[in-house]
């Protein structure tokens, strides 16, 4: 591969079948031929406006057909896209553009969070390129290691980061995921409840889809359960990729149940630990087996999956075929089961390095491999549980804590819709707390009453927060961090 292009790539492999429906956004139905040339209608239009190889370009619109038309066309010219979420805040959005080096916005509409003086296309504007430019546009092959595109992490840890991947990324991403963590074919229609804007609702939406030619069905509104039970309704996906959150929040007791279509063969989660019991409420409401997989925004794609022909509830399988997975503790690599150790990945698909960051990619890229600073263990059969991030672990009283653990047994009790665990330091002493979203016939009384029956004394939280919803990342994650630090501003 001495040179490639992965836009120019579709657009070839595309030819085959221009009349398949490649995007649905409950709107617009989009075809491969269509899809085809609209990526170099785009693409000449970015270079109507000056727009070279090697720009930084952000891409901040609702999930909808034209996104995947947005990306690829810069991906054609080598501009290098950076997806940013439509909900981040003015402040954090002009900070992340401004380090970023981004020359140009494509926005849903005239973006209010836009400072630096940096222009903005809106979605009108980069649909009217679909009259105004001609259809052919010679792509510009890059080195596979130049930077094809950027990626920003959920901040769950601290600061955002920007990560840098290069152009032989995707193509490595298509022999290492789709086919075995996802069962995913020409023939799949793909619904993924993660946003484009973020890295593995991309390669759900736009990655897999086009290498293999598939259909995406894509969700512009919120995903809350009325709306994606609808689109599944409506669209019939095969597989749906999906966040234990949003999996919580369809299983919720007392709430509405939402039908889903006997099209889905594969429901998959990833981003968080799923506990065990959720499989079960999944399964039993829907019929529908869940499966897990894990990855980070460092490895690009999934390194670990649990497929359905292997499923062990409760964990993240094995490393894909092309990926590795170690232990480690320090320096010694953990090789007993049921002990925990910290997750290194070697994977062909990740990053090639933090943008503007020496320091963070000399601590996280390491002699081939990515330290995710993610805690696991492999259980009696080989299979990677997850146990948390080892900046949520600590000690109290001395004693070592998993926030994850503790939150899955206390999901045990069929009265807690969700829960988040946190570390919250008073005096330099850390102490446990939960935020609880109560469900139906929920009685504080009565849970602390129940909670030393399933936990150790240390486990066991010092105080226990009832809120309305548990405060999340923008890709769905738990804030602990934000949690927490409220707790500590009061103290």
């Amino acid at each position: 591969m001495s040179v490639c292009n992965f836009a120019d790539a579709v657009i070839q492999q595309s030819k085959s079948y221009p009349q398949k429906i490649a995007y649905l956004d409950g709107i617009e139905e989009l075809t491969y031929g269509t899809l085809i040339d609209r990526i170099q209608q785009v693409a000449n239009g970015l270079i109507s406006l000056g727009i070279t190889a090697g720009t930084h370009v952000a891409i901040s619109m609702e999930d909808c057909v034209d996104w995947p038309v947005a990306f690829l066309a810069c991906i054609h010219q080598g501009i290098v896209p950076l997806p940013l979420s439509t909900t981040m805040g003015t402040d954090l959005f002009g900070k992340i553009t401004q380090f970023a080096d981004i020359k140009l916005v494509i926005a849903g509409k005239q973006h209010s969070a836009v400072s630096n003086n940096i222009p903005v296309i809106t979605r009108q504007e980069l649909q009217n390129f679909y009259s105004t430019q001609p259809v052919e546009c010679d792509p510009v092959m890059l080195d596979p290691t130049a930077p094809a595109y950027l990626s920003l992490s959920s901040g769950s840890t601290g600061t955002p980061k920007v990560a840098v991947y290069g152009n032989k990324t995707f193509f490595e991403i298509l022999a290492l995921s789709p086919r075995v963590s996802f069962d995913m074919t020409h023939d799949s229609t793909i619904m993924s409840i993660a946003k484009m804007s973020w890295c593995f609702g991309m390669n759900n939406s736009v990655t897999y889809v086009v290498g293999l030619g598939a259909t995406a069905v894509v969700i512009p509104d919120a995903p809350v359960p009325a709306v994606i039970a609808d689109y599944a309704n409506r669209f019939r996906p095969t597989i749906v990729a999906s966040s234990p959150s949003v999996i919580k929040r369809l299983i919720q007791p007392g709430k509405t149940h939402y039908a889903l279509p006997d099209s889905i063969h594969h429901f998959n989660s990833s981003g968080e630990h799923l506990p065990a019991i959720m499989y079960d409420q999944f399964l039993e409401q829907y019929g529908i087996r869940l499966g897990s997989s894990i990855g980070m925004m460092e490895t690009c794609t999934s390194y670990s999956a649990n497929p359905d022909a292997e499923h062990d509830r409760g964990t993240v399988g094995r490393a894909l075929p092309g990926c590795e997975v170690k232990l480690m503790n320090g320096n010694i690599q953990v090789t007993e089961p049921n002990t925990v150790g910290e997750i290194y990945v070697k994977s062909p698909a990740a990053a090639l390095y933090y943008y503007k960051n020496p320091a963070q990619t000399q601590a996280t890229f390491i002699d081939g491999w990515v330290r995710t600073r993610d805690l696991g263990l492999r259980n009696e059969r080989g299979n990677l549980v997850f146990v948390g991030r080892a900046d949520d672990v600590f000690k109290v009283n001395d004693l070592l804590v998993s926030p994850v653990e503790i939150e899955s047994i206390m999901l045990t009790n069929p009265t807690v819709q969700e829960v988040a665990v946190c570390r919250v330091q008073v005096n330099e002493l850390n102490t446990l707390h939960a935020f609880l979203v109560p469900g139906p016939g929920f009685d504080l009384t009565a849970f602390r009453q129940w909670l030393p029956d399933q936990l150790f004394a240390h486990q066991i939280p010092k105080q226990i927060h009832l809120v309305e919803s548990l405060a999340e990342t923008m890709t769905f994650k738990k804030d602990r961090r934000s949690m927490s630090q409220a707790v500590e501003a009061l103290c």
